[in-house]
């Protein structure tokens, strides 16, 4: 039963990341305050106690920028995931565009009748639609990937930031995957439009 309770479980998505990564950076951003707080402060005696609370801010903005590192690591990826599929729906969405102007052309000259034009316009319009719907989700996920992705969770005053960590990839042709530790996350953004069938693009016309 917890095995088949294991398999169900949902990943966190791409949206949920993004989130985690916003509220890592804001619990980073109070934590750098309070240390400067206690580092400016001049009525408060550098003993014991001052010092164990400075540390235990250090010591937990030091994990924070452990858990960021990684993070920052699958944003990286999931970007560069989605520059080559933006890449590739441009190239797409060029080719669909060229394909029905052919076909206006056609048209107009008289080789293609009103119904096989109406039929070329309703599928490949169709597609072209879809593609350019893909395109600006894709766009706008792009840039809020950039946005976190240029985060910089700098070292607590005195310390050195930890280097990042060595991601761990799936064998095989899955999805992409990042493995860290107990946490896996899978980079499926489920909230864009599904991409066209591959196989369904506009040939040379006959």
């Amino acid at each position: 039963m917890e095995i088949a309770a294991q398999k169900g479980k949902k990943q966190p998505g791409l949206n949920d990341l993004l989130e985690e990564v916003e509220r890592l950076h804001q619990r980073h951003a109070e934590l750098n305050t309070r240390i400067e707080k206690l580092n400016a402060a001049e009525e408060i005696d550098r003993d014991e106690v001052f010092e164990r609370v400075l540390s235990d801010y250090r010591n937990e903005l030091q994990s924070l920028a452990a858990k960021l590192a990684k993070k920052k690591a699958i944003l990286e990826q999931n970007l560069a995931a989605h520059e080559q599929e933006r890449k590739k729906l441009a190239h797409d969405i060029r080719k669909t565009e060229e394909f029905l102007k052919e076909a206006k052309i056609r048209h107009i000259a008289g080789e293609y009748d009103d119904a096989k034009y109406q039929g070329i316009q309703e599928k490949y319009g169709a597609q072209l639609s879809t593609m350019k719907k893909r395109a600006a989700s894709l766009e706008a996920v792009a840039k809020r990937l950039k946005a976190f992705t240029t985060l910089d969770a700098a070292a607590p005053p005195g310390e050195e930031a930890p280097p990042a960590p060595a991601e761990k990839r799936t064998k095989g042709e899955e999805k992409p995957r990042v493995v860290m530790d107990d946490d896996e996350f899978d980079l499926d953004d489920e909230d864009l439009p599904a991409p066209p069938p591959p196989g369904d693009l506009p040939e040379d016309l006959p």
